[in-house]
Order: C-alpha cells, then sequence, then structure tokens
C-alpha cells in the first residue's frame, strides 16, 4: 500500500444511547423533541478526528433515525455527517444490518465472516459486546451515551488492536 493512501475504516454509528442519553432528553417514551447531548457529541467528533489521522474513515449511520428526512436533516445542523446508511430492511436486526451493509460496501460474499475484517468500529447501545468484543462500544442511554471514559477506553483499543 503507498504511503498516501490510508486504510478505509468503517465507523457504525447509532444515535439514541450514543449521542443522547437520559440525562439529555429525560423520559421521552415517544422521543419527540430529542436533543443531542453535547458531550456525547464532542466525544464522537473526538473520536473522528483521532480516526481521521490514521485512517480513511468512512461513517455508516446505522440508526432508527435515518428513516426520518427531519431527523437526518437535524443531525446534518449538528454536524454529525457520513458517507452512507446501513442496508435496512423490515425484519432485519441491527447486527444484520451492520453485516449487510459491510458485504455491501465491500463487495464481500455470502457466507464471508465480516470478524476477520480489521478495521471497523461499532458504537451502539442494543448489540451485545460478546458477539462483537473490541468491535462495539457498548454506550447506554441510561449511563450517560458515548461518555468522556468511553472515549478514551476506545482511543487506547483502536491503538492497541486496530492495524494502521
Amino acid at each position: 500500500m503507498s504511503k498516501n493512501l490510508k486504510q478505509i475504516f468503517y465507523l457504525f454509528l447509532d444515535v439514541d444511547g450514543v449521542l443522547n442519553n437520559s440525562k439529555s432528553t429525560g423520559w421521552n417514551p415517544d422521543f419527540t423533541n430529542v436533543v443531542l447531548d453535547t458531550e456525547n457529541l464532542n466525544n464522537y467528533f473526538s473520536l473522528l478526528s483521532f480516526l481521521q489521522k490514521r485512517y480513511e474513515v468512512k461513517v455508516v449511520l446505522s440508526s432508527g433515525w435515518v428513516l426520518h428526512p427531519e431527523d437526518l436533516e437535524f443531525l446534518k445542523e449538528k454536524g454529525v455527517i457520513w458517507n452512507r446508511v446501513s442496508v435496512r430492511k423490515l425484519t432485519s436486526t441491527r447486527e444484520q444490518e451492520i453485516r449487510m451493509t459491510l458485504r455491501e460496501e465491500l463487495k464481500l460474499r455470502d457466507g464471508y465472516d465480516i470478524h476477520i475484517l480489521q478495521n471497523f468500529l461499532v458504537l451502539d447501545d442494543q448489540l451485545q459486546k460478546k458477539e462483537w468484543g473490541d468491535k462495539l462500544v457498548h454506550c447506554t442511554f441510561q449511563e450517560g451515551g458515548f461518555t468522556k471514559e468511553l472515549l478514551q477506553q476506545t482511543k487506547k483499543i483502536i491503538t492497541a488492536k486496530f492495524p494502521k
């Protein structure tokens, strides 16, 4: 690989529970008047900047927010950008959507195990750590979303485990 070319790193971004949390939105069962948490957002931007120094980063929005144009517009207004949205099917789980998106993006044949791919990370509050290992940054809505502590842990994992 040429020294000028950076490897591609895929960052899958969920919104609820990652960029917002119970403190920023309060309990709101119908999710009206949802706001993004400033600290969560700044931590996300810090992670993105950190990754961009090492890789060509492709952000994949893997959130229910992709179903609502007004939500996408709101994210853009807050400076959240993405290269694509995840493949979505009515009956698919988040895990299946991420797998389908990686297969499509990388033009992988069915049956190819995406877990052997090195350069991707998922910021999500629904997936299980046991299935994704170091590829998942498990945020929670109740525990503050993508916190400063999670940001620091994530940077350490990227430095230690992901090839440059």
